[in-house]
């Protein structure tokens, strides 16, 4: 299908509903002498039954970037892509709702699902492969390769950790914090980072159980009392982001304890999710990286869930 352009104010609008749909018969030979054409160089194809009967909860892309896993309900269910072929390749039904998920290998080949039963589901190419509870319910999860952790928090004030090299529970890292809402893990040095309920940035060594340095991130960026639901380390691994429960995000260097950036996205609803890309509640914003100006803003006629970035385009999934 080629996509219908146009540009108002030099901002380029692309037209999904509308182009011509190339014909499934046509041949390789076809194709390849279609390269030069403007119309089929613009094209879009359309991942096929890419939905949910009611609501698509998280999605993200493998590592190899040849698939899509997306969780969803009702039924709670989780379904793989195959980007090659645009296609589903499979769905999985679950006995529970997925809060959250971790793909352990750089094929579709090994993904893990913390769940609303406060069950962790260790799922394989051919399905199911084992399942453990969690102390509390947890909220959400991380995976540190270089020592194979699995790292999940939830309402209670430690971080449990399960090695999945010796199949076990290990001794939880204790926190500030009554319950940690949402964590994340640096892939260059492996610093471990949590977000708390009262506000506070915990940071852990994770050959160490206590935390190496602690921060009142909320009242750093003006929001006192409230809650972290998001954050993010950068790719470099020497800048953190996080957002409150009242739509503030805060841009930090590590080796400094004031946020370089504070932007307040005006919505009063909690960051759900950043990726340099922040959403939440009515929209997504994409802000530049070194000053934080606005770039591009998009509303939705429906509460959105879920979103992924993929590593090599500026494409958003949602």
């Amino acid at each position: 299908m080629a996509l219908k352009v146009s540009a108002p104010d030099g901002i380029k609008v692309y037209t999904v509903s509308s182009g011509k749909s190339m014909p499934a018969w046509l041949s390789e030979a076809k194709k390849r002498a279609l390269r030069k054409d403007e119309d089929y160089r613009r094209r879009l194809e359309l991942l096929q039954d890419l939905q949910f009967p009611s609501s698509c909860q998280r999605i993200k892309i493998t590592p190899d970037q040849q698939y899509i896993y997306a969780s969803g309900y009702h039924p709670p269910m989780m379904k793989l892509y195959d980007l090659n072929n645009l296609s589903l390749k499979f769905d999985r039904h679950l006995d529970a709702e997925v809060v959250d998920f971790q793909i352990l290998s750089d094929d579709y080949s090994k993904v893990v699902l913390l769940c609303a039963d406060r069950s962790i589901c260790f799922h394989a190419r051919f399905g199911s492969y084992f399942k453990t509870r969690t102390p509390r319910q947890g909220r959400d999860v991380a995976y540190a390769p270089f020592t194979a952790d699995l790292l999940v928090v939830g309402s209670a004030p430690e971080v449990w950790r399960i090695n999945l090299a010796e199949g076990r529970f290990m001794r939880p890292m204790p926190t500030r914090s009554t319950g940690i809402n949402a964590c994340g893990l640096s892939p260059t040095h492996g610093l471990f980072a949590a977000a708390g309920e009262e506000g506070l940035l915990e940071a852990f060594d994770p050959r160490q159980r206590a935390a190496v340095a602690v921060l009142d991130a909320a009242t750093a960026v003006g929001a006192s009392g409230a809650q972290l639901t998001a954050l993010r380390f950068d790719n470099g691994g020497l800048q953190l982001a996080a957002g409150t429960s009242t739509g503030i995000v805060g841009l930090w260097d590590l080796r400094q304890h004031r946020p370089l950036l504070v932007k307040d996205h005006m919505y009063g609803a909690a960051i759900r999710d950043i990726k340099f890309h922040t959403g939440q509640v009515g929209g997504v914003r994409h802000r530049g990286g070194g000053q934080g100006h606005q770039h591009v803003t998009g509303e939705f006629y429906k509460k959105m869930a879920a979103d992924c970035k993929l590593p090599s385009s500026p494409k958003l999934l949602d």
